[in-house]
C-alpha cells in the first residue's frame, strides 16, 4: 500500500474535477456541511473496526454488506483543500491498518 500522505494528495489530486464543477455551480466551499466518505473492505472485522474508531473521532457511519462490506462515514467540514486534506487524512489513517480501499466523498452543494 502507499504511504498515507501519497494516499492523500492522490484523493486531493483527484476532487480537483469535482470542486472546479462545484465552483461552476456557485457552491461556497468554503462552507460547513455533511462530508460522505465512502470505504470497501473484504471483511467485517476490518470494517467494524474501522466504524468504531471514526465513530469514536465523531463520524456518523452506516456499515453495509453485497458482496463487500461498504463503510459510509460523515463528518462535517468545508471542502478546500485543506479541509479536504484533513478529512482524507483522517479517514485514511484509520482505515490504513486495514485491507481497504477508498470508494470516494461526497457532499451537498451549499451556495
Amino acid at each position: 500500500m502507499k504511504p498515507i500522505d501519497q494516499l492523500v494528495r492522490d484523493e486531493v489530486r483527484a476532487a480537483q474535477p469535482q470542486l472546479a464543477h462545484r465552483r461552476r455551480l456557485g457552491d461556497d466551499l468554503s462552507k460547513i456541511r455533511p462530508v460522505d466518505h465512502n470505504l470497501i473492505f473484504r471483511d467485517f472485522d476490518s470494517a467494524k473496526a474501522v466504524q468504531s474508531e471514526l465513530e469514536a473521532r465523531g463520524f456518523t457511519t452506516d456499515l453495509w454488506m453485497d458482496r463487500t462490506f461498504f463503510l459510509d462515514a460523515q463528518k462535517a467540514s468545508a471542502l478546500s483543500d485543506v479541509a479536504l486534506a484533513a478529512a482524507f487524512t483522517e479517514v485514511i489513517s484509520v482505515a490504513a491498518h486495514y485491507d481497504f480501499e477508498y470508494d470516494g466523498w461526497g457532499a451537498s452543494i451549499e451556495t
